[in-house]
């Protein structure tokens, strides 16, 4: 598919593929609408893969296409592939997955591939997997959802590294940058987390940068959670559950409303750190400007939580105090 070719408002989806490989060189794929029927689920309003079909897109747009339940932009399932060298995927809706939506198979989005401007009413703005193996290189960025506003991470799991980035994403509830749960995995070995925002008229939103619950494992490795990722609780990580792993680089930078600047701990979570800083983080009303810790365990040196700010006096860096 090169540059003079577009695919438009089809009302069965843009691209099927039940194997065999699709190039996108440049063009358009838009406006295309995928209903549920009871011989068609409404999944993949612009591309749908299945089977060992393999999608390579190096240049273009997949944009203005919908979803009735899932995947806006794009649907992929099984041991499908998909490589995005270039291009865009933006302003696409879906119930599920506003821009892609993994119910398998492996997405590897490269340096100069932009996810962005996707909307959906429920999961996943920019990315939503249950399953299958997602790699980032690239940017996720300014996308809309109730929970999970950047990636919606379900199943599977989700690697990114020193290019990639997510961004100025917006949820209503939880997650603003990445919401976690079930088994997902996330591995941070580089990159950034920044200016993504959890916000509503409540006061009850949570995890600016990052929401867990459950069983989801979180390891840090290198990168940001930085610069600033906001919240009503939990301005850079939000944990009602699961394991959050720290062996270096810096949660920085973030903002809470109320508790927990850099990182807001209940439940049954767990935070292990090994390394890395958590500092210049603020709780604007409240307190543990670095880490408030409601219930959970905090495991490892607290030497690396400094310089942060909270509203309530003796709460700056760790709260309660006795750790």
């Amino acid at each position: 598919m090169n540059d003079e070719v577009t695919l438009i408002n089809n009302k069965s989806g843009g691209v099927l593929m039940n194997g065999g490989t699709f190039t996108m060189n440049g063009g358009v794929i838009s406006g295309n609408n995928k209903i549920n029927t009871p011989f068609s689920p409404g999944n993949g309003g612009g591309v749908l893969i299945t089977g060992d079909g393999i999608f390579m897109m190096n240049d273009g747009v997949i944009t203005k296409n919908t979803a009735q339940i899932t995947g806006g932009g794009v649907f992929m399932k099984e041991s499908s592939a998909f490589t995005m060298n270039g291009g865009v995927i933006s302003g696409n809706e879906a119930s599920d997955g506003g821009g892609v939506y993994m119910d398998g198979g492996e997405f590897t989005l490269k340096s100069d591939g932009r996810i962005s401007g996707n909307i959906m009413a429920g999961n996943g703005g920019g990315v939503y997997i249950d399953d299958g193996i997602f790699t980032n290189n690239g940017e996720i960025s300014e996308n809309e959802a109730t929970f999970g506003g950047g990636v919606y991470i379900d199943g599977g799991t989700f690697t990114m590294n020193d290019t990639g980035k997510i961004s100025g994403n917006n949820v209503k509830l939880l997650g603003g940058g990445v919401f976690m749960q079930g088994s997902g995995a996330f591995t941070m070995s580089g990159g950034e987390i920044c200016n993504n925002e959890a916000a509503n008229d409540n006061g009850n939103s949570k995890g600016g940068g990052v929401f867990m619950k459950e069983s989801s494992a979180f390891m840090m490795n290198g990168g940001v959670i930085s610069n600033v990722n906001t919240a009503d609780n939990g301005g850079g990580v939000y944990m009602e559950g699961g394991t959050f792993t720290m062996t270096g680089d810096r949660i920085s930078g973030n903002v809470a409303a109320f508790n927990g600047g850099g990182v807001f701990m209940t439940g049954n979570s767990v935070f292990e750190s090994n390394g890395g800083e958590i500092s210049g983080n603020t709780a604007a009303n409240g307190k543990g400007g670095g880490v408030f810790i409601n219930d959970g365990v905090f495991a490892g040196p607290v030497e690396g939580v400094s310089g942060n700010t909270a509203g309530e006096a003796d709460a700056n860096d760790i709260y309660p105090s006795k750790y």
